[in-house]
């Protein structure tokens, strides 16, 4: 699921689009009756569960028009409007009106945006009142006939047919169970939804039009001017949807609204308030979240409130400019969709949640941020962003500059700043790209003069509004005149009266919306700016390839890479490398390089087009030839540029229309009289108005594309997935988790060994180290989200490790006596009996690697012949079958090894180390070193003297050949537990994250990863305890693709483990001839 290039894109001329595309009512429908949302429960309704605190299955009620032209009404979007479903409260416990937008990227990539007021009606139907009372009975005769279940109720839970009054002063009623009697004198609420649909995710203008709506049917004053039909076909017909580069505004029930669209070269159409992001979180820990953002992570946002978790995920999304999120994006999450937070793939998703949010999501290892407490939940080892102190310093100076208040302390971290640097001013500013909302603060990111004065109101210059009149040069000859005549000019008393004569300047909403866009519009430029220093030289890197057309690119891009990393990363800051090592091997950077590749055969993304024409104002300040990336600077200030605005007559009476009066309803509407100018495109409106407003003087002709939606004709109501769906689902993540596999392991493969490596200065041992510890690292992710995939209960923050140390467990548990595992394991016994079944298999495990290789062989083999594959497939086909001759050359051989006593006494260590299975036993364990750890039989118990049939003093002189190497130096134990108990030696890691990462290292090095997986995975009765029947490692086919995969990187050297781990203390051994030995 990929994040909607440009909400432009779907979005026709503005000359054929309304504001709004459907008006939509959803909630309650009477002919399909109340049932209840089982999704969550198995499919099975929980009669434990009190009938108000449930969710029921909500409807589209009616939407209007019941078609547009080129644009579909998408059905999906009931979950939308409704994430929680429909619920019901009495009536002191009725919430307040909440307004949400809402977001919905489909399978092609198009985006649906729109807006939803949630609102109460009273619930007047009789049988409806009856149905929820009858729920309340069978409610408490279940509590009844399971006593044991009240106790997982709160104080005020129905517990055993009685009610328990509120106690002391508690303010949140929301937690406690209300009971409903049909018969008695409570009042029945439930949630009802009016929503917009539209083109662009407009925020401000949607909220306010949607409130004046509900404002006219639940208003004391009633009959309304006009009726309800005039308002809704006002808006569906009449209110067009503005140009871009233009500004539009109408006035709703004497509320004015005004929307702003930037022009094609301006930054994107962005409707949230920044402002109000960062009274929620501080900038420091925006940035840490921005970061993980980066770097594709998953993340989980969780709020009680819709709003806020639109606002945190599209504020993410929009300051990543020019990047694009391409992956899972469901901002709002649907309580029935929950199942998907189990998705093995980097995710932003946003829950609300009641009333806590559960511990259990703190122990996976995503980050996952509460908005409404500020509390952040990290992943290990994400690196720093590059500059963060001075990132949020600069983002603090934009917010203090438009505050209204004086702040007193850090703004970075509680909101408030000390200090700022003071700013260069240059003459280049008329070559920045956004100004739709400048107006006229042109000065707006001016520094202070002082770096050591405090930020506040109070230190900072007039903003340019005060000047605009002195700066004219016509006022300027104007007045002079005046003064000829002897007429005086007062300067602040025209400023007043231009000012109270323009009742558009002067109305709240307007000028909020302005100075909000404005505040955007600034911090925006910040994150653009940084973007274009960190990646200031990125074109110098970009690998076309040579080819003819977009087609030839796509069909070799799995094969080739297209954007030179390690010459790219040798090029930068050493305090830059770990985030933009990172970051390179993202999916929305590979995308970004993508389209920079095809735009010299197609349109060039204005995406692309406007970060490239940044980048070049850059190189035109600091000069051409610039390669390596320059000394950051800040933003600079903005221009002023004024044009005039459209603005819409008001609502009318339509023919047929009658004013009534309404009870606080929602009324059933005349549908034919909204469905007028169904196939008509209305015009924008001729009336113009001199208004201010802000934006670049040359516009360029854009033609926008309409995107039509795909004719899927679906329900009106929300129907729950089924289980054949349920499984296809998991299905495409076991498939896309098995797709990465290969793509990883090809690509680290073409990285070690093919042509490619030598054209991309690979031969540098520095940098090809950098590129494998890049790739390792990400291969290393690719398996903690396969080992995370459909756990029954989260493992701790790594499920690979997790799962070696429970194999181990049962390993030594095993071996040491049966009865001992009865008494102490915390598995079953049948456990035991399938784990000394599997020790058969692992008896022939070198001859299974030899077949497994010789299939490998084979397969290329045959691929080679029914294709043209690329170059670098020679190179592994020929490692593959040196492998494989070298394995059967020496199969015969025996070597005198020395048997791995896995069931001695240092082997109950092994466990002491990890933070889930920890135990108080010790002795602790030494140091790590190469010789004592990884070649322990090499030397002797005090004197590090070589093990052999004797030493340069006992050499028998007369011997004529020297003695077989092999047979003096037996190789090293291959068994998991060796390399295991090694890895735990190591003192420099102290959490989970890091021992799997380092046993994956040490594993890939000496060519055991396969055999190493293979055996943890051998256990089948173990992946049943652990896994969920549809997690990958319990599908057969894709688990041996899987190893499969692994296997192939035996074909090649890595050093991963050795150039990662440098700390390690280790010795040598140097014997420069033969005879020494």
């Amino acid at each position: 699921m990929e994040f909607s290039s440009s909400s432009d894109k779907n979005v026709q001329n503005s000359n054929e689009s309304t504001l709004i595309d459907y008006f939509v009512v959803a909630g309650y429908d009477h002919n399909l009756g109340l049932q209840v949302d089982t999704t969550n429960d198995g499919g099975v309704e929980d009669l434990s569960r009190p009938p108000l605190h449930r969710s029921f299955i909500a409807s589209i009620i009616a939407y209007y028009p019941q078609r547009r032209a080129a644009f579909l009404f998408p059905q999906e979007i009931v979950s939308l409007c409704m994430p929680k479903g429909l619920q019901f409260f009495l009536r002191n416990n009725v919430p307040s009106p909440s307004v949400h937008t809402f977001a919905n990227i489909r399978e092609d990539g198009s985006r649906l945006d729109g807006s939803a007021l949630i609102y109460y009606e009273e619930v007047r139907d009789v049988a409806l009142r009856e149905k929820m009372s009858q729920l309340h009975m069978e409610h408490v005769r279940a509590l009844t006939e399971k006593g044991t279940e009240r106790v997982h109720f709160p104080p005020g839970t129905i517990s055993g047919g009685t009610h328990t009054l509120p106690r002391g002063n508690k303010k949140d009623r929301a937690k406690r169970i209300s009971y409903y009697d049909a018969g008695g004198n409570s009042q029945l609420y439930m949630s009802k939804c009016i929503c917009l649909v539209n083109r662009i995710p407009i925020v401000s203008a949607a909220e306010h039009i949607l409130m004046a709506i509900h404002s006219i049917f639940t208003s004391n004053v009633q009959p309304p001017p006009l009726p309800l039909e005039s308002y809704i076909y006002w808006i569906l017909n009449e209110v067009p949807l503005p140009a871009r580069g233009s500004t539009l505004k109408v006035c709703l029930n004497e509320v004015d609204i005004v929307i702003q669209r930037p022009g094609p070269l301006e930054l994107p159409f962005f409707d949230h308030y920044l402002s109000s992001l960062f009274d929620l979180l501080t900038v420091d820990k925006f940035l840490r979240l921005f970061t993980c953002f980066l770097l594709e992570h998953q993340i989980l946002l969780c709020s009680k409130s819709f709003s806020r978790l639109m606002l945190v995920a599209e504020s993410l999304c929009a300051l990543a400019f020019p990047f694009r999120w391409q992956l899972t994006y469901v901002p709002i999450l649907p309580y029935s969709q929950l199942k998907f937070m189990e998705a093995p793939v980097p995710f932003i998703m946003g829950v609300c949640y009641e009333d806590i949010i559960s511990d259990q999501l703190f122990q996976c290892n995503m980050c996952v941020l509460d908005i409404d407490t500020g509390d952040l939940n990290m992943p290990e080892d994400v690196p720093l962003l590059p500059d963060r102190s001075e990132f949020a310093r600069e983002v603090a100076n934009v917010l203090v500059r438009f505050e209204e208040r004086i702040f007193e302390d850090d703004v970075i971290k509680k909101r408030t700043t000390k200090t700022c640097l003071v700013k260069k001013k240059d003459d280049w500013t008329n070559k920045r790209m956004s100004r739709s909302f400048d107006e006229e603060f042109s000065s707006v990111l001016s520094q202070i003069d002082s770096a050591t004065v405090p930020l506040s109101r109070n230190n900072l210059s007039p903003l340019p509004l005060d000047d605009v009149l002195k700066q004219s040069e016509v006022f300027a000859r104007v007045a002079a005149i005046a003064r000829r005549a002897g007429v005086s000019v007062q300067m602040d008393s025209i400023e007043k009266e231009l000012l109270s004569s323009d009742n558009y300047s002067n109305s709240p909403i307007c000028k909020k919306y302005f100075k909000e866009m404005k505040i955007n519009n600034a911090i925006r430029e910040v994150f653009l700016n940084r973007f274009a220093w960190l990646l200031y030289s990125y074109e110098h890197f970009v690998i076309s390839g040579g080819y003819s057309n977009c087609e030839a690119y796509y069909s070799n891009r799995d094969s080739v890479a297209n954007f030179d990393k390690a010459a790219f990363l040798s090029d930068q800051p050493d305090s830059n490398l770990a985030f933009l090592a990172a970051f390179l091997e993202t999916q929305m950077f590979t995308s970004f390089i993508d389209l920079k590749i095809i735009s010299q055969w197609e349109t060039p993304d204005e995406n692309l087009q406007m970060f490239d024409a940044r980048i070049q104002a850059l190189r035109e300040n600091h000069g051409l030839q610039m390669v390596r990336t320059p000394t950051y600077e800040k933003a600079l200030p903005f221009i002023i540029s004024e044009a005039l605005d459209y603005i819409v007559p008001l609502p009318h009476v339509l023919p047929g229309a009658s004013v009534q009066l309404y009870d606080g309803t929602f009324p059933e509407l005349n549908a034919s009289l909204l469905e007028g100018l169904e196939m008509q495109s209305p015009l924008p409106s001729p009336w113009k108005q001199r208004h201010r407003r802000l934006r670049p003087k040359n516009l360029d002709k854009v033609n926008n594309l309409i995107l039509d939606s795909p004719a899927v004709n679906r329900s009106s109501t929300y129907i729950t997935d089924t289980p054949l769906q349920i499984a296809q689902q998991n299905l495409k993540f076991v498939e896309q988790l098995l797709k990465e596999t290969k793509g990883k392991t090809k690509r680290m493969l073409v990285g070690k060994m093919g042509k490619e490596a030598l054209q991309l200065g690979h031969g540098d041992a520095v940098v090809n180290g950098l590129e494998e510890n890049t790739l390792v690292a990400s291969f290393c992710d690719l398996l903690e989200r396969i080992w995370a995939h459909g756990l029954i209960k989260k493992q701790g923050k790594s499920s690979l490790w997790a799962h070696i140390l429970h194999h181990q467990e049962l390993e030594k548990s095993g071996a040491l006596t049966r009865n001992a595992v009865a008494r102490h394991s915390t598995f079953t016994s049948g456990l035991l009996a399938d784990e000394w079944s599997n020790k058969k298999e692992n008896i022939n495990m070198r001859q299974n690697e030899q077949n497994m290789l010789s299939e490998l062989v084979r397969s290329m083999q045959k691929e080679m012949e029914d294709s043209s594959g690329p170059a670098w497939s020679l190179s592994i086909l020929r490692a593959a079958n040196f492998i494989y001759d070298k394995i059967n050359a020496v199969s015969t051989i025996e070597y005198p090894v020395k048997t791995v006593d896995t069931c001695s006494s240092a082997t109950n260590s092994f466990l002491s180390r990890s933070s889930s299975l920890r135990r108080d036993t010790k002795p602790a364990m030494k140091k790590s070193n190469s010789v004592s750890d990884f070649a322990p039989y090499w030397v002797g118990s005090g004197s590090g003297e070589v093990i052999g049939e004797g030493t340069p003093r006992k050499r028998n002189s007369s011997r004529t050949q020297s003695p077989d190497i092999r047979k003096n130096f037996p190789p090293l134990p291959m068994h998991i537990a060796y390399d295991l108990r090694n890895v735990l030696r190591m003192a420099e890691i102290k959490t989970d994250i890091g021992y799997a990462r380092a046993f994956v290292r040490l594993s890939l090095e000496r060519k055991l990863l396969h055999s190493h997986l293979k055996t943890i995975l051998s256990n089948t009765a173990l992946l049943q305890q652990i896994y969920k029947k549809y997690a990958f490692l319990r599908s057969d086919d894709e688990k041996e693709q899987f190893l499969y995969h692994i296997l192939s990187l035996n074909a090649a050297e890595f050093r991963c483990f050795t150039n990662t781990f440098c700390k390690t203390s280790w010795f040598s051994l140097l014997f420069p001839q033969l005879r020494f030995l």
